[in-house]
């Protein structure tokens, strides 16, 4: 990768390597789809399962919040004005596994209320973007990397989440043209201009990497599907 082509030309070439790469995405539970689907996510069904699963798997792994998600959907926990109505100790113990469980029911609880207040998930797709985003902050909780996941696949809001691990992987593979993590999200939704299925295919692939291969300690260079192409390996860093 030359770092002198921009952050713009760097993404678009990472998505070329994640079109052929559906089975490594597909092994670390992200399902390409039509770009509106809800399968993008875990392949579950609806907007407000993303919703509930983008909050569990803060600080978890993937397995253990689709886990925690089954066994809400066993006990009937999937419905808006349920979750709504629901105790903390009712939610907590249905996703006892997930860390914080406590503390992530109150927000799924929260969460619920709040659409409800407002007239369901389809008011919230409603919403401005940024007025969205806003009022998903609002929620205790909910942090930047979780809202902008759940406008993104729950809402299909053309975003890119900035999260810890797709920040690692695009400042390992296009090098500098990823320090300015500021602005970093916006200038990947210009690159790409704000085509939805394109940022989800790009959160995906990213997250698959970061997860499988671009390890924060000890990475696997060798195995990973990005290659010579990534900076980080063709300098010698991922040796020392």
């Amino acid at each position: 990768m030359d770092p002198g082509k921009g952050l713009e030309w760097c993404v678009k070439n990472l998505l070329e390597v994640f079109e052929r790469s559906s089975r490594v995405l597909e092994e670390s539970q992200w399902f390409p789809s039509d770009p509106e689907s809800t399968r993008w996510w875990g392949g579950v069904e609806t907007p407000l399962e993303i919703i509930v699963t983008a909050i569990l798997v803060k600080l978890s792994r993937w397995k253990t919040a689709l886990t925690a998600l089954e066994n809400m959907r066993r006990r009937g926990l999937l419905d808006l004005s349920r979750l709504s109505r629901s105790s903390i100790d009712e939610i907590a113990e249905a996703i006892r596994g997930v860390g914080f469980a406590r503390s992530k029911a109150w927000t799924i609880i929260a969460i619920s209320r709040y659409i409800e207040s407002i007239g369901g998930v389809e008011a919230l797709k409603d919403m401005d973007t940024a007025i969205a985003r806003r009022e998903l902050l609002r929620i205790d909780g909910i942090g930047r990397e979780t809202a902008d996941s759940i406008l993104l696949f729950a809402l299909n809001k053309p975003v890119f989440p900035v999260t810890r691990l797709s920040l690692r992987v695009l400042k390992r593979y296009c090098g500098e043209n990823a320090d300015d993590y500021r602005n970093v999200g916006e200038r990947v939704e210009d690159a790409l201009e704000r085509d939805l299925y394109k940022l989800k295919l790009l959160h995906a692939g990213l997250t698959s990497i970061a997860s499988r291969y671009c390890r924060n300690n000890k990475p696997l260079c060798g195995s990973c599907l990005l290659g010579d192409g990534c900076l980080y390996r063709s300098s010698g860093q991922a040796g020392q």
